[in-house]
């Protein structure tokens, strides 16, 4: 895992953060990390990493706390424009299919 992708946890905390300030830049860390990988890892490792992003975003757009539902929404807002490679279409159901529930 490189660089950028260690940072995933710290992002992720930062999406949950009650300042919707702080939940914006987290998004926008979030898409800058997601953009780098893409063009620094084969696609089986991309796709592996964007799963579990997906995954993580899921679970908190599922969870009971209103900032950390807000914060996936906003990093969901961020990635869902963003063509990382032809799985793009793909990606963007799967976002659309967490916010059903919302």
């Amino acid at each position: 895992m490189g660089e950028p992708t260690r940072r995933l946890p710290v992002v992720y905390n930062l999406l949950k953060n009650r300042d919707a300030a702080v939940r914006s830049r987290a998004a926008e860390q979030l898409r800058q990390i997601v953009q780098l990988s893409s063009g620094d890892m084969n696609p089986s490792q991309f796709s592996d990493l964007f799963a579990g992003v997906q995954t993580h975003l899921t679970l908190m757009i599922q969870g009971r706390v209103k900032d950390e539902r807000l914060g996936a929404i906003t990093a969901i807002d961020r990635l869902i424009d963003v063509s990382f490679n032809e799985a793009s279409d793909t990606q963007t159901v799967r976002f659309a299919n967490s916010l059903r529930n919302v």
